[in-house]
């Protein structure tokens, strides 16, 4: 066939010496050229049997592209069982065509010695592609001369792709780059069969379930993008599944898959530091001390001498409430966190909460020497506080988290990886999570309110203020992520979206998946902004952010 042009005869003698996986990539193609034709006069008695129809072939296809990728031979579970068409299937037309088409292509998966099958999808997808036009052009004027049957592009298509291999060989790169080359030559689509495309897919999107998924499938094919051979595993595989449920189940599920293929690998998480959604509600959680740290001497006399600094300034700072608000709230918070066995002490949190109280010391210091009008620390508070943390610094080094964090946040802040333009994203992300009353933990709401506060007050820059903020931020924004991921996706599908979901209520989960979504969704600017720097997790948070400007738009 090295002229290009079909013959059956040469066909019939080139099938016999070439390997399956050769024959089998051929047909697939021949097969999927002349899908559209199914709906030239189709014989469906309704819109429910076309879709029945069209996911089978659908399925056939992607079937016959795994067995092709890794020399499987296992037939297709799901058969196209269309009464119908089996009583048809000696008359003629382009749906009993197709159907010819691609049961001839299920016996060739399926049996062991599949020429004939083969070449039965040939003639039958030849057949189809008659009932379509092909525009036709005058050779001198270049104008239309009308049309003709298609069938003479679909036989040269055939002869195009079987002369591509030498008769008893097989070369996985040629196997390769004909699954990757179009369906059709560029601009030899012929019209009949692209209309019926148009109208198939108009169809289908009619029905609202999730069709665009073989769509978009259909079309790369078309254009010779190939999917990998997980994806394509997965996919024939959950169309085995959930086949007895109809396509919009089969359909919803490849949705999630296809979700989760493209979805780019979450990021980590900063260290010690996490969270969880509970029943609905987000929970800040914190690492403990390790074994050997519980059982110091020293680390034990360091707590207990931290705790009774911390309760004496907490006390002379109960009268001045007024006066100094933001140090009164942190030194509350670390005094309770404090208040706990060694054992049960969350390391991170008070790392952090000693972070914002040298912050805040370090700018009411700034006010007394710039004279601002702003109140100055009294003496007693002011020298409370030095010792209080000059304490805190040998009690917090003497756990490895703790100094595992300090040269973290020293590091990056050395590296400018937390520069000034994080200052506005972070405060406007940790406010909307603040005010998620019934989905935020009393707990973990004091502990952004307060880093809000410290940074409002302290300024960004000051000690190791900014990067306690930039990883409770982080851990917040990965751990919600995460949660819409999991949860979000299938509750969203099942309910039209977030607006939809405004109309439940009761469910925790449901109200978490509605109040996150719409946070990603409000404050994507703010989300992606504070992300900027940090490409993986910009990349990671961006596919989230584009689900919900997505689901706005519909």
């Amino acid at each position: 066939m090295a002229d290009m042009t079909f013959n059956r005869e040469e066909l019939n003698e080139w099938l016999g010496t070439q390997p399956r996986q050769v024959y089998l990539t051929a047909v697939t193609r021949a097969a999927l050229r002349v899908l559209p034709s199914v709906i030239v006069g189709a014989p469906f008695s309704d819109e429910r049997e076309l879709e029945l129809f069209v996911l089978n072939c659908f399925y056939l296809a992607a079937k016959s592209l795994v067995c092709i990728q890794d020399g499987s031979h296992r037939a297709p579970d799901k058969l196209i069982r269309l009464p119908q068409f089996e009583s048809l299937q000696w008359q003629r037309g382009a749906p009993v065509d197709v159907f010819q088409s691609f049961k001839a292509l299920r016996e060739s998966l399926e049996f062991s010695n599949a020429a004939k099958s083969a070449e039965r999808v040939f003639y039958f997808s030849i057949s189809a592609a008659s009932w379509s036009h092909e525009d036709v052009y005058d050779e001198v004027s270049g104008l239309s001369a009308g049309h003709v049957g298609a069938d003479g592009v679909a036989r040269r298509e055939i002869a195009r792709d079987c002369s591509r291999f030498i008769a008893g060989t097989i070369s996985r790169s040629i196997n390769s780059e004909l699954l990757e080359s179009p369906l059709w030559l560029t601009g030899e689509m012929p019209g009949g069969i692209l209309d019926c495309w148009g109208v198939l897919k108009e169809l289908l999107l009619r029905a609202d379930e999730n069709w665009q998924v073989w769509i978009d499938w259909y079309e790369s094919i078309l254009s010779g993008q190939i999917s990998s051979i997980g994806l394509e595993k997965s996919r024939a595989a959950l169309v085995e599944r959930f086949w007895t449920q109809g396509p919009a189940a089969v359909n919803a599920r490849i949705r999630e898959l296809i979700d989760e293929y493209e979805r780019p690998e979450e990021p980590k998480g900063e260290p010690g530091q996490a969270a969880d959604v509970q029943d609905g509600v987000l929970v800040l959680t914190s690492e403990v001390p390790k074994a050997y740290e519980r059982s110091d001497e020293l680390q034990r006399s360091l707590h207990e001498l931290v705790r009774e600094k911390a309760s004496s300034l907490n006390a002379s700072l109960r009268p001045l409430q007024n006066q100094y608000p933001e140090l009164g709230k942190v030194v509350t918070a670390y005094l309770k966190s404090l208040e706990v066995p060694l054992a049960q002490l969350e390391v991170s949190n008070v790392w952090s909460e000693g972070n914002y109280l040298g912050g805040l010391a370090a700018a009411y210091a700034k006010q007394d020497i710039d004279r601002t009008l702003s109140e100055p620390l009294e003496p007693e508070i002011a020298g409370k506080l030095a010792s209080l943390l000059t304490d805190h610094s040998g009690f917090i080094l003497g756990f490895e988290l703790g100094r595992l964090l300090t040269e973290r946040a020293d590091r990056m802040r050395r590296n400018g990886e937390l520069p000034e333009s994080l200052r506005q994203p972070v405060l406007e992300i940790l406010s909307a999570f603040r005010r998620l009353r019934d989905n935020v933990e009393a707990e973990t709401r004091e502990i952004i309110e307060f880093t809000e506060d410290v940074v409002i007050q302290a300024g960004w820059p000051t000690g190791r203020v900014a990067y306690s903020a930039y990883a409770l931020t982080r851990t917040l924004l990965l751990r919600c992520g995460r949660f819409l991921i999991h949860k979000g996706g299938p509750v969203l599908g099942a309910f039209g979206g977030v607006a939809a979901l405004a109309q439940v209520g009761g469910d925790p989960q449901l109200v978490a998946v509605q109040q996150f979504a719409l946070l990603f969704r409000d404050h994507a600017g703010a989300i992606l902004q504070f992300a900027a720097g940090f490409p993986e997790l910009r990349r990671w948070l961006a596919h989230i952010v584009d689900q919900f400007d997505q689901d706005s738009a519909k």
